[in-house]
Order: C-alpha cells, then structure tokens, then sequence
C-alpha cells in the first residue's frame, strides 16, 4: 500500500515514522482547506507564458514563466502524476507540505503563491516566486574570484537556515539536498 512504501522511504530516511506520517497528515488537511484554480489549459496559457526550464527534480519540471496580469516574472513548478491514484496522492503531498512550510515566512524558501490544475491534464502547476539570482549554478557563476568565500559563506548560512527551518519548524527533511 501508499502507507507501507511511505513508511519504507521514511525508514530509510532515519526519520521517526509517526511523526512524518503526523506532518503529511497535517499538510494534506491544510491542502483540502486551500483554494485550487480550476482552468483550461488555454486559460493557464493566457494567465502565464512559460519562458524556459529553470531545472529539474525527483518530483517535476521547473519553468521561468511571466504573469500576464503584471509582467511579474515567477517560476512554474509542473507535477506530472499520471492516472493513477497512487500518483496522484504523491503529488498533491508535494503540494501540501509546499503549502505546509510556506507559513510561518522564512527568507530562503520560496512562499506557494497558487495551485492550478489544469482540466483533462494529469499534472499540478505550483506558481511560486522566482530567485533574483536564478539557480544555484546560475549564482555561482556570477562570484567574483576575490568574493567566492565571502558568496559561498552567505550562500550557506541561507541553505542552512532553510533546512534548519524545515526540521525545527515543520518536522520535514529536505530529500534534494
């Protein structure tokens, strides 16, 4: 069953079961209390124009998009579930534990500014703010010589602060680290 894969991952992990099982029940309430966008994939295009792939993960496709409405420039996470059930609950998880860790604010995590499930589609898009800087890689390669200590430094005590914020605040381990 879902329980029993989640709670194999989760073992693997080192992590106390129940309390991770606590933390996504939590999340998925949180996620039947929110307001989805319901549209048509003609209606997605005309709210945002998807402007190029920001990066990739275990869990979707990261687009550069820009919001029609005010030319605000966003990033577009897409979440492929496919038909299944299974796949399904994986995805809105996502969702949920996004939705989940976006409140109390921390400065390095990116707040979930709106869900859209676009009809007769088989994936979720989660509109969030885009980093300044763009992708670590992008950061990285704008450090001069002479400051590369000082950037990775700063760089760090963000990455750390997020993580630590995750574990103390909302009892998640990052797994894309």
């Amino acid at each position: 069953t879902q329980r029993d894969e989640m709670r194999q991952s989760v073992d693997l992990q080192g992590v106390d079961f129940a309390t991770a099982l606590s933390v996504i029940e939590a999340a998925r309430q949180m996620w039947e209390g929110t307001t989805r966008t319901l549209c048509t994939e003609e209606e997605l295009e005309g709210r945002y124009r998807i402007r190029g792939e920001l990066g990739r993960g275990s869990v979707g496709t990261v687009y550069r998009a820009i919001r029609v409405e005010d030319a605000e420039e966003l990033a577009v996470k897409v979440i492929e579930h496919g038909d299944s059930a299974v796949e399904r609950a994986s995805a809105i998880d996502e969702c949920a534990l996004w939705m989940a860790v976006s409140s109390p604010y921390h400065p390095s995590i990116l707040p979930l500014l709106e869900v859209i499930e676009v009809i007769g589609s088989e994936s979720l898009h989660l509109i969030t703010l885009k980093m300044e800087w763009g992708t670590l890689a992008e950061a990285l390669q704008d450090v001069e010589v002479e400051t590369c200590e000082q950037s990775t430094r700063m760089m760090m005590i963000q990455l750390v602060s997020a993580v630590e914020h995750l574990h103390i605040v909302h009892s998640i381990a990052h797994r894309d680290i």
